[in-house]
């Protein structure tokens, strides 16, 4: 086999990227079955921490 052929023969695949999840909203991480995003995890937006404590989306608790 002539090396132009045997390097045409090799498959190259791109390697897979893993994508953080991404939520728009507290009710679709919620629906997603996610609750209580920590600051630094995959997921985590400041635009879904209100109170801006480091953790997003906690579930409601009633006082």
């Amino acid at each position: 086999m002539l090396k132009s052929q045997w390097v045409g023969a090799l498959k190259v695949s791109s390697p897979r990227v893993a994508h953080a999840p991404y939520y728009p909203t507290c009710s679709s991480a919620h629906a997603a079955g996610v609750y209580s995003l920590r600051a630094g995890e995959p997921g985590y937006r400041e635009a879904l921490d209100r109170d801006r404590d480091g953790l997003a989306c906690e579930p409601y608790t009633p006082r």
